[in-house]
């Protein structure tokens, strides 16, 4: 019987590690970043232009400015809003001038206490004189105003808010500190609270001037305003998916090793836990939803430059989204922190991990391929 010869060699063994917790989240955050700059230059570039045009935005913008200007005209031909020059009422992005102007023609009459100035009572006007029922104005007076004004025997500012508001309408005078602390406070605690009501009671019951509903001329403001968020919304989430789709998807798609542009950058691949294969194409539309709700977070930032910074946060829906799309990054921020090998919950959803190419080209070696 001829003898067996066994096999006594030891096997190929070689040891893999995933990405340390620092570099997969780095992985993370540069995709992150990519998705949002492109987003950003998606947005600004096509997505917003296009969408206006083809909504013809610009005529929208038009007939919201007139309309706008005859909703102010209505207001100051009721002596319910004042300019200080008359060209300003034709300027509808000046309300907010205006109507400080018209605060301080109010603190006017009763600081100099001069009838001749009760006009620039606008709350008097309104609720005395215009609305359909009058109502008491000392109960309009006090709901925001016991701080400032005193009730007995009629609407009085009291003596210490005089004084200091006096040099207001002195020539040459200044107002102190505390003096322009305490009207600040008049002007945003009492006036302007008070004045919204009004703005809102006549919207519900309506005033006219020269054959110009407020009412009517409110709704068209109201409508291209929410025209505004609706296409800012559209434009953002088509910006957004278009930036995800490139980042994760068809990148990913394209390149022979599943590579999204970070990891290409940073040299890493993915690749699969039961066999160390490249990552199946077959997961990388799972791995783009992933994306697309981990980078969420980036939504509310994408308009910055059309509208404002503090309008950012007032902008429907995307603001929730935006923290929905945080708590989920939080999240797996968490898991990866946990985790024992640092795997982030992508790699764990979907049996795969990240490795660096020096341990790439070790698994391709030990399995005989040329790296």
């Amino acid at each position: 019987m001829d003898d067996i010869e066994l096999d006594t060699r030891e096997p190929n063994r070689i040891d893999i590690h995933p990405l340390s917790k620092g570099r997969r989240v780095l992985c993370f955050l540069a995709d992150y970043f990519l998705v949002f700059i492109i987003a950003l230059l998606l947005f600004h570039v096509a997505a917003y232009p296009l969408g206006g045009i083809i909504t013809k935005s610009t005529e929208r913008y038009e007939t919201y400015l007139s309309a706008s200007r005859n909703r102010d005209l209505v207001l100051a031909g009721n002596k319910l809003l004042f300019y200080e020059k008359e060209s300003e009422a034709y300027e509808t992005s000046r309300f907010g001038e205006n109507l400080g102007y018209t605060c301080k023609q109010l603190v006017s009459y009763y600081v100099l206490d001069n009838q001749q100035l009760q006009e620039y009572d606008v709350f008097r006007t309104y609720y005395f004189s215009l609305r359909f029922e009058a109502v008491d104005l000392s109960n309009v007076y006090r709901k925001y105003g016991t701080s400032f004004f005193t009730f007995d025997g009629g609407i009085a500012l009291k003596d210490e808010y005089k004084e200091e508001f006096y040099p207001l309408f002195r020539a040459g005078d200044e107002i102190s500190s505390v003096g322009q602390k305490h009207y600040e406070a008049f002007r945003d605690g009492f006036f302007l609270k008070t004045y919204s009501e009004m703005l809102e009671d006549i919207e519900k019951n309506d005033l006219v001037y020269e054959g110009h509903s407020y009412k009517a001329l409110q709704k068209e403001v109201t409508d291209y305003n929410r025209y505004c968020d609706v296409l800012i919304l559209a434009c953002d989430l088509i910006a957004y998916v278009i930036a995800v789709s490139i980042v994760a998807l068809f990148f990913p798609l394209a390149s022979s090793r599943r590579k999204t542009l970070s990891m290409l950058f940073l040299r890493y691949s993915r690749v699969e836990i039961k066999d160390f294969q490249i990552f199946s194409q077959a997961k990388v539309p799972l791995l783009f939803i992933y994306m697309l709700a981990f980078c969420a977070s980036c939504l509310m930032f994408i308009p910055w430059g059309a509208v404002g910074f503090n309008e950012l946060f007032s902008l429907p829906m995307l603001f929730p989204l935006s923290l929905v799309g945080l708590a989920l990054s939080l999240g797996a921020l968490a898991f990866t922190l946990f985790d024992e090998f640092g795997r982030g919950l992508s790699d764990k959803l979907t049996f795969s991990l990240l490795v660096d190419e020096t341990a790439y080209g070790e698994i391709c070696r030990a399995k005989g391929y040329e790296f």
